[in-house]
């Protein structure tokens, strides 16, 4: 296997004690952050990456960075705002019971279109992009991305023409291999664009999806993980072997 040649941070811990140097750097990423900006936008990810992580994170972090935060979905499933497959509203309840974040601090896609059977239009889409650009004009602060074992993040498949989008436009997924078909998704110019992105590889049906990601002759369609190595700085976070 020839080795990627790129640059990233590598930490590998088990899994039961990734959560918590997780939260160490974390914390330690919100205080050197706020030293230079305001205001930290944050994209976090759905799914079982982050199991452990939350629990405890808002104790770790000072309290008077608190209302400094706000977070995204990276991807949305587009079903009901309130449904309990909506990742928007998890991770409000995860911030929430974490003490980290008031619900308020959770930008989120409205779905509430979907209700009608149809997807999130490209009204809403412009509208929740316009509302993170604001946010943050130059890129994300952090996204944290849980990889699949595909070497998907979010909801941008390998081989898939999502990859192919150019734009800086949330993008409407309406047959996508995981269910729910439907969904949204952040595009790869904003991955590309974050200030720091840590891809997260935890479980060992994710070792496959490591081994692509370290192997420079893997291109990014198939191993969408890959467009991380846009970002300004990648940490990798695993409890696999390397």
């Amino acid at each position: 296997m020839a080795l990627a040649s790129f640059s990233f941070e590598l930490h590998r811990a088990p899994s039961s004690d990734l959560p918590f140097f997780m939260q160490g750097a974390f914390a330690d990423f919100v205080s050197r952050s706020l030293q230079a900006r305001p205001l930290l936008l944050i994209g976090l990810p759905g799914g079982h990456s982050l199991d452990g992580f939350y629990g405890g994170l808002g104790k770790r972090v000072p309290s008077k960075a608190h209302p400094h935060l706000f977070f995204f979905p990276v991807d949305e499933r587009l079903v009901g705002m309130k449904d309990k497959e909506n990742n928007g509203q998890a991770l409000q309840n995860a911030l929430r019971s974490s003490k980290l974040a008031h619900p308020k601090q959770v930008l989120r896609l409205d779905t509430s279109v979907s209700k009608k059977g149809g997807l999130a239009g490209a009204r809403e889409l412009d509208a929740y992009g316009q509302v993170l650009h604001q946010m943050a004009p130059e890129g994300a602060d952090l996204l944290i991305l849980g990889v699949g074992p595909d070497g998907h993040v979010a909801s941008l498949f390998p081989k898939r023409k999502e990859l192919d989008e150019e734009g800086a436009d949330w993008l409407a997924v309406d047959d996508s291999p995981k269910p729910p078909a439907r969904r949204a998704t952040l595009p790869p110019a904003q991955i590309q664009s974050a200030r720091e992105v840590w891809l997260v590889f935890r479980g060992k049906e994710k070792q496959k999806a490591l081994v692509k990601f370290l192997d420079a002759s893997v291109p990014v369609r198939d191993c969408p993980a890959k467009l991380a190595l846009g970002a300004g700085r990648v940490v990798i976070w695993t409890d696999l072997q390397v």
